[in-house]
């Protein structure tokens, strides 16, 4: 987490609500209810809201209503042996109760259904939506005579963002390498070859009026906002007046992923108390997990991404002279946030990057040279032989399930979310409603022009 996301998240959860009693009988029972009627519906069970993402921010300290996931439980011993196996040949942590209060990870396929998935759509329904709103809009860019700028090729890939921060940890992912944590987004996305960038709407100008056609730019926020609304099946004005428009509160809560990033008690001190708490539990889970890494000799990455370091070279795509310029422009980043960490005395502080970009020009740089930094990001290499790398795999999947690592820290996400949704029913009861509703019109949309998301 760099300062500047640091003290906006301390600014956020210093404005959060005061706690409010949760009728926790009344949240799963509704649940329960609604979990019973898509699965017979044939609409299943995972949601889009980030897990490492989502969770985080609702107080529960001094009620009796929401799970209280400490003490943390203690964890397997851990075999050293760093030889790789075809099939898992340890215990896996034992599974929470599928009880509407825990997560449920399935370690096998590496699937985790939340409190939220009766609430709001699943990976694959959401991919479902967002390629008929694809479809929708180079249709519409077509139409206005856009046909050599944009392009529909298919439908966009299902991924469950909640499960960008884990990096590889199921059984399944003992058979992949690291490059698959980049298509989960461990690292955000942006990638030159993102497959969430399948389809092109893009019209030169970055949508913005182009010299042979100053109306280019309307033209394509109006084709954007033609599709969302059909999806939909109301107006922008409209569905701003609904509980999913209207928001909530606090926004969406931070997640344990995030929280973990709070090392230091004096990182934690503007947290309200019941976040503290979370936060210390998450640090906890995730280092012992590093612990297990060092005692093979592997190091984590330094990212709010489970994954071990030495495994993907972000550097090495650029060219040479895009590596200088990235390197000088962090040394003069480095020397500024130590210059203000400095100043202020404690761990919350403001850093200019006006000022930086100021003092990476007087060394006789341009902002041409960093020009490239405005296009996708090349995607990283895999670093060192496929066996070294497997080894790897087999070490970071070990340590996670004898652990319960994701166990654990789902454990944690779902507890916060349980409180979330009882602070916010007309949100959640909105966010289903017009979810099933943009997933019908979606279907017959992509039904309509033969289009299948597998």
């Amino acid at each position: 987490m760099n300062d500047d996301q640091l003290i906006e998240n301390l600014r956020a959860l210093a404005d959060r609500t005061p706690e409010v009693t949760v009728d926790r009988d009344r949240v799963l029972a509704l649940g329960h209810r609604r979990r019973t009627r898509r699965t017979v519906a044939g609409v299943g069970g995972t949601g889009l809201l980030c897990a490492g993402l989502v969770a985080g921010g609702l107080a529960w300290a001094g009620t009796s209503s929401a799970p209280r996931p400490d003490p943390l439980p203690a964890a397997p011993e851990v075999s050293t042996s760093p030889s790789p196996s075809a099939s898992p040949g340890w215990e896996v942590y034992p599974p929470s109760p599928d009880d509407g209060e825990h997560a449920v990870v399935d370690h096998e396929a590496g699937t985790i259904r939340f409190p939220e998935d009766d609430w709001v759509l699943t990976a694959r329904e959401q991919a479902v939506v967002d390629t008929a709103e694809q479809y929708l809009h180079v249709t519409c860019l077509e139409d206005l005579g856009y046909g050599d700028e944009v392009e529909f090729v298919g439908a966009v890939p299902v991924r469950d963002e909640r499960l960008r921060g884990y990096g590889l940890w199921s059984r399944e992912d003992l058979a992949l390498d690291y490059d698959a944590v980049i298509d989960r987004g461990a690292y955000w996305y942006g990638w030159a070859d993102d497959p969430a960038h399948l389809n092109d709407t893009s019209i030169p100008g970055d949508n913005a009026p182009v010299a042979d056609d100053p109306d280019a730019g309307e033209r394509w926020q109006d084709c954007a906002d033609a599709a969302t609304e059909r999806i939909e099946g109301m107006t922008h004005d409209e569905f701003l007046a609904t509980g999913w428009g209207r928001g909530t509160s606090t926004g969406r809560p931070e997640g344990t992923l995030e929280l973990s990033g709070y090392r230091t008690a004096s990182s934690r001190k503007d947290l309200e108390p019941s976040m503290r708490k979370v936060a210390r539990q998450a640090v906890a889970v995730v280092e012992e997990w590093e612990q297990c890494l060092a005692a093979e000799g592997l190091e984590p990455a330094e990212a709010q991404a489970l994954v071990p370091d030495g495994m993907l070279d972000f550097e090495g795509a650029y060219t040479p002279e895009q590596q200088e310029a990235l390197a000088v422009l962090a040394e003069v980043r480095a020397a500024a946030i130590d210059r203000a960490s400095t100043e202020a005395g404690s761990d919350a502080f403001f850093v200019d990057e006006e000022s930086i970009m100021e003092e990476f020009l007087a060394l006789g740089y341009t902002e041409d040279d960093l020009a490239f930094q405005d296009e996708p990001a090349p995607r990283p290499l895999l670093v060192g032989s496929t066996a070294e790398r497997a080894r790897v795999v087999e070490v970071d999947v070990r340590c996670k399930q004898t652990l319960g690592t994701v166990q654990r820290l789902a454990d944690l996400d779902a507890a916060v979310q349980v409180r979330y949704i009882a602070d916010n029913p007309a949100y959640f009861e909105s966010r289903h409603e017009i979810g099933d509703r943009m997933l019908t019109n979606a279907n017959k949309v992509l039904d309509e022009a033969g289009v299948v998301v597998p």
